[in-house]
């Protein structure tokens, strides 16, 4: 059985440096646990759809529990709860309804919705990929219409799958794992390619309602919807990009972690990469709170306006909101008159 656990054990050579990534995984787990709270409220005032909000909702509602799950397992690795290795293997031999041991069932259940976070991070882009599919055909409508089936329909099947794949990859029954984790990172590429089409599809359906020769109000209308899906899509398709990264790497350190062959022959190994693909998790968690913080433009412009802050977080978010960190070149009060007292001059050619 794959559990999402490692025990520290008091005799470990390592358990310094371990307990020290812990440490920081804690700390950044109990600001985002209040943080998170607090932008699931902020977002209900947000100027999107309400089929995106109830995707992000979904996503932010989903690591808030997942906090949760990890601390309870935290709890497990560094002894709080003792629960012996001898009884996890004689647990994991057994059919899940003969579970007998009470802490053993709790830390199944944890590190069942823990890989189940884990598949919403990989699929949550391919979601918001098909809301916008939807925005793009059904846009003159998309917004007096709120189509609510359609996040209804991408959140429930999103949960049923996940919770299935979370099942398949504890007890084990991949063919491959790392063929399975790598299909798990397709969803993200081909969220990318679905984005760049669709944002394709809209700038052309612009350019083309721009020309048409049709009533002015349903113009501006169309207009109007098919910027915002433009705008929208942009900032996704960015957002993506990073999050692709950010899986390649966290999908790196769970197979390693995860691999039998590893477990047995390098088991310091495992147990780091088990720690950063954790503290990882928390580290991406946290760049997400700034991205939903920064997508609303009050508080992007309020931000932004620190050059420190522009500074350090330009390498990073300038990916993402591309127009809020462009230098514009402005000219000087000076310029202008220097430049009509020059041409005035007569001595000057």
């Amino acid at each position: 059985m794959l559990l999402q656990f490692h025990k520290i054990s008091m005799d470990d050579s390592n358990r310094i440096q371990l307990i020290s990534i812990i440490s920081f995984e804690i700390i950044l787990l109990a600001f985002e646990f209040l943080a998170f709270f607090g932008t699931m409220i902020s977002m209900t005032g947000y100027q999107f759809h309400f089929n995106l909000k109830m995707i992000f909702g979904y996503g932010v509602v989903a690591y808030w529990l997942d906090i949760i799950a990890r601390s309870v397992i935290i709890c497990f690795e560094v002894g709080v709860f003792d629960l012996d290795d001898d009884i996890i293997s004689s647990e994991s031999d057994k059919l899940p309804w003969n579970y007998s041991n009470k802490l053993f069932i709790i830390l199944l259940c944890c590190s069942l919705y823990r890989v189940h976070f884990m598949m919403l991070i990989c699929s949550l882009t391919l979601l918001l990929a098909i809301e916008r599919y939807f925005a793009t055909i059904w846009v003159s409508t998309y917004e007096s219409k709120k189509h609510k089936w359609i996040s209804f329909l991408l959140v429930g099947s999103n949960i049923l799958v996940g919770g299935i794949g979370s099942l398949i990859f504890h007890y084990e029954l991949l063919l491959n794992m790392i063929l399975a984790i790598s299909l798990g990172l397709c969803l993200n590429l081909v969220s990318i390619v679905f984005f760049i089409t669709l944002y394709s599809l809209n700038k052309t359906q612009m350019e083309y309602c721009q020309t048409r020769d049709i009533l002015q109000s349903y113009t501006l209308s169309l207009r109007f919807q098919l910027n915002e899906n433009l705008k929208t899509m942009k900032w996704l398709k960015n957002t993506i990009l990073v999050v692709t990264c950010f899986n390649t790497m966290l999908a790196g350190f769970l197979v390693v972690s995860n691999h039998e062959y590893l477990k047995k022959n390098s088991p310091v190994l495992v147990k780091y990469c088990h720690a950063f693909l954790n503290l990882g998790i928390a580290v991406y968690a946290q760049v997400t709170f700034f991205v939903i913080i920064l997508a609303d433009r009050n508080y992007r412009s309020y931000f932004l306006r620190f050059k420190v802050i522009r500074y350090f977080t330009k390498p990073f978010f300038g990916r993402i909101f591309p127009e809020d960190f462009r230098i514009k070149k402005t000219l000087s009060t000076n310029e202008p008159f220097s430049e009509f007292s020059a041409s005035s001059n007569p001595s000057n050619p």
